[in-house]
């Protein structure tokens, strides 16, 4: 198993940790995401997990991760989310499929590395969940760490990609808040 397999596979599950925390009428929350609601949260998360699968196979994509994300979870989000990371952890689970290249956003790359990103964007969306659910929103210190890594390593760009909130200032050495303010979150 790769470093990426490892803590995109944890993030993955520590997301299914966040979406079993539901409590009736909880999908439809507002979430930290300006505009989302918890159900707009987890569906924007299954888009990216079908996008990756359809990469994968080799197929065009089934569904926009920015584009009405809240479809995507549907009538029973832990449900959709469930079958999405299934599907996801099925399709990396293939021999040489780490070393495919596929198109992704961001031009070709080896599957290994298309997922990479993906940690730091679950582990942040799990964090959003949990603030929509108003229940413990204390992140893995593992997948944070690893999170403002990446998120360190993408530097400015990750800003202007506009996909994220513009960093807000944080008075913090600790890495939970660090990363969230790296990606417009105020904790």
């Amino acid at each position: 198993m790769s470093e990426n397999v490892f803590w995109f596979t944890k993030a993955l599950y520590f997301m299914d940790h966040i979406t079993r925390l539901a409590a009736d009428g909880g999908w439809d929350r507002p979430s930290p995401c300006d505009g989302w609601t918890a159900r707009h949260v987890v569906g924007h998360v299954i888009a990216i997990q079908h996008y990756y699968v359809s990469a994968i196979d080799g197929r065009p994509p089934p569904m926009d991760p920015m584009n009405a994300p809240d479809r995507h979870a549907g009538a029973d989000p832990a449900g959709a989310w469930a079958r999405a990371r299934d599907g996801v952890l099925r399709a990396l689970d293939r021999p040489g499929v780490l070393d495919r290249v596929v198109p992704t956003i961001d031009g070709e790359r080896q599957v290994d590395d298309m997922i990479a990103f993906n940690v730091a964007d679950t582990t942040v969306h799990s964090w959003d969940l949990a603030r929509a659910f108003d229940v413990d929103d204390t992140l893995d210190p593992g997948l944070v760490a690893r999170s403002l890594e990446l998120v360190e390593a993408a530097g400015p760009a990750l800003s202007a990609s506009g996909v994220y909130g513009s960093p807000v200032p944080v008075d913090s050495a600790d890495g939970q808040p660090r990363l969230l303010a790296a990606l417009g979150r105020r904790a």
